[in-house]
């Protein structure tokens, strides 16, 4: 069966799915399967669940952006269009895998895989020192190496470099690493004045918004991230993002985050080019 349907593709078994696209040349048609991706059967359980009639648009998109979360997935599509990238038009799709396991994905899209132009976003995650003192490594740059790039690249590859050199190879993969988490790099990134707004609209804490007005609206680097992804988490990031989205598109500011630029740059040129 041949289908433009997310519907029929979100019941198909996932070893089944054959995509035929141009290839990059415009001049033949190119075929490419899942039937031999590499993959865990758990993995392949965990994608065919994730393959569901919304996310079923991931086999039909031009290029794909995977993110953490909810969060990214409704500001980035606006980030992306308030300069100059409009995704829906490059056919490009923002696809949430609701956590950091991007391994599975990243197999399933990138080069071992469908091949499609893919990047992926995540958090740097900075962590507070250890009760006695003792300094903690963040989260980001070891998933970025073991659960992202390792998905990207061959085993010859992966074995003739050290971590350092793993973690520098990451964005000519497409993979990008923030300096922090979406809303603080949001933040220091020349949108405090929005996320104020989203804060004193959406926020039912009178000090919530008494923070907002007072510190984030000047954008003080002295401010209290923790406190802040607090004041966001009691509302909710999904529901904090939607309208911070509709406050960032009203506003038309170009102000974004570097690495989100970059990941929309790295998949926007691969789809105009082909």
């Amino acid at each position: 069966m041949t289908t433009h349907s997310p519907h029929v593709a979100s019941v198909t078994p996932l070893r089944d799915i054959v995509l035929l696209r141009q290839n990059e040349d415009g001049n033949a048609t190119e075929v490419v399967s899942t039937a031999e991706i590499e993959l865990e059967a758990p993995d392949v359980a965990d994608l065919e669940r994730y393959l569901d009639v919304n996310r079923g648009e991931v086999l039909f998109a031009k290029g794909v952006i995977l993110v953490e979360g909810d969060a990214e997935r409704f500001l980035l599509p606006v980030l992306a269009k308030n300069n100059g990238y409009d995704l829906d038009e490059l056919g490009i799709a923002v696809c949430s895998i609701s956590g950091t396991n991007f391994y599975p994905y990243l197999m399933l899209l990138g080069p071992n895989g469908l091949d499609l132009p893919v990047a992926a976003l995540t958090d740097f995650d900075p962590r507070k020192p250890t009760k006695e003192g003792n300094e903690r490594k963040p989260l980001g740059p070891n998933r970025v190496v073991n659960s992202m790039v390792g998905a990207l690249i061959d085993t010859d590859t992966w074995e003739a470099n050290d971590f350092d050199a793993l973690l520098d190879m990451a964005p000519k993969l497409g993979v990008f690493l923030n300096s922090h988490t979406l809303e603080v790099d949001m933040f220091y990134g020349k949108l405090h004045e929005q996320i104020a707004q989203a804060m004193s609209e959406v926020s039912d804490s009178d000090a919530a918004q008494k923070r907002a007005k007072a510190f984030w609206s000047v954008g003080e680097k002295t401010w209290d991230t923790e406190q802040m992804l607090k004041d966001i988490n009691s509302i909710s990031k999904g529901r904090f993002a939607q309208r911070l989205a509709s406050i960032i598109e009203a506003s038309g500011t170009t102000a974004c985050p570097e690495y989100i630029l970059k990941g929309v740059k790295y998949v926007a040129d691969k789809c105009q080019r082909t």
